[in-house]
């Protein structure tokens, strides 16, 4: 499970990747998205029975008890990223990291968040309603979707690499995570 199975059907990727960034934080529901990532729960653990679950006790709430596999001894997510990484493959950004460290790159790689990172943090920010340790910061970049990009691409086309992202751009993204991951892959189009 990622961070992006979290929230209802009706729910956008970025309301889910917030809830999931809250959960896996260990923040547990947050007020603004507490109805669907309860219904999401629901789903994938039977645990709810009412149609529209409209609170839940942090306290009940565990990794490992929302789909029933121990994350210890759950198989990675690196499993299928076997050999060198390879342009377009999208996985969380520490795994594609440990790949290229273990096995390579067929080319000079980026890993690009996308969203970028910093629009992620700032979301989690958000979410919490307070800033985030460090520990927390580092938590979120790593479990981050990221895709395998050409150096040379990354530096032409992204449109938050380097100087490019600023705050205002940032806040924008953070706001509207599906819209900023959209908007990052049209970049390279």
């Amino acid at each position: 499970m990622d961070i992006h199975d979290f929230g209802s059907a009706d729910s956008t990727p970025g309301q889910r990747v917030v809830a999931g960034i809250s959960v896996y934080l260990g923040w547990g529901p947050l007020p603004n998205i507490l109805g669907s990532l309860a219904r999401g729960i629901k789903r994938m653990s039977g645990k709810f029975d009412a149609p529209n679950v409209s609170r839940v006790d942090a306290g009940d709430i565990k990794p490992k008890q929302l789909d029933g596999v121990d994350p210890k001894t759950a198989p990675s997510t690196e499993a299928a990223n076997i050999g060198p990484v390879k342009p377009g493959q999208e996985a969380p950004f520490k795994d594609l990291k440990k790949q290229k460290r273990k096995n390579g790159e067929t080319e000079p790689m980026d890993m690009d968040h996308r969203p970028s990172a910093a629009a992620q943090v700032k979301a989690a920010e958000v979410a919490k309603g307070e800033p985030l340790t460090k520990a927390e910061i580092a938590k979120v970049k790593a479990e981050a979707t990221a895709v395998a990009t050409p150096r040379k691409n990354h530096q032409r086309k992204s449109r938050t690499y380097a100087g490019r992202n600023n705050q205002a751009q940032v806040d924008a993204d953070a706001a509207d995570l599906e819209k900023a991951r959209r908007l990052d892959d049209e970049a390279y189009k």
